[in-house]
């Protein structure tokens, strides 16, 4: 019989990869946001693993793109990282009953050296205005403090359980870059 060999014991801390702002946006940046999107929101058809498709666009002229580059530059000193472009930003609702199954957000081309790096996710809600909803990166929930600034790897897998009661709006957007 073959002696079993034991697996050498990898250590590292997903969680230490999760970079948090709090108060990247204000309160009254937040309601601005949500107030500014409600009539322009696009409803999708669920599916069974994304309960939620409501979402609009932030014009690229909104005067809140320079508090968001800002925290782009404080997250790319994070992950000492160089990136080439972050996508427009989405602002989604998650309403009741909403939610958004397990997934990654990276693209993973053989034949592209340039994929998705970073994820941004802006809670825009109060976490009084909605129950449970929570966004939940490698089985760790994260803040829902609103204004909070939230960014990880875009490998990472994640999801956003499903909304019990209220409405959730978050802003996302994602950051390219160069694959080694």
């Amino acid at each position: 019989m073959l002696p079993v060999k034991v697996p050498p014991e990898i250590k590292n801390d997903f969680y230490e990869n999760i970079f948090l702002i709090e108060n990247a946006l204000s309160n009254e940046q937040c309601q601005s946001l949500i107030d500014e999107i409600q009539s322009n929101i696009y409803e999708g058809k669920p599916t069974s693993w994304r309960g939620s498709w409501n979402k609009g666009l932030l014009p690229i002229d909104h005067d809140i793109q320079s508090v968001l580059n800002e925290a782009w530059s404080k997250a790319q000193q994070f992950y000492e990282t160089s990136l080439d472009f972050i996508e427009p930003y989405h602002i989604k609702s998650y309403k009741t009953l909403n939610f958004y199954g397990p997934h990654t957000d990276n693209y993973l081309s053989v034949t592209e050296r340039l994929d998705r790096k970073i994820s941004l996710v802006v809670q825009l809600s109060d976490e009084v205005d909605y129950e449970q909803g929570e966004l939940v990166i490698m089985g760790k929930s994260v803040s829902r403090k609103r204004g909070t600034a939230i960014f990880f790897p875009s490998n990472y897998t994640h999801q956003v359980n499903q909304v019990k009661k209220g409405i959730r709006y978050v802003l996302i957007s994602w950051a390219w870059g160069k694959i080694l």
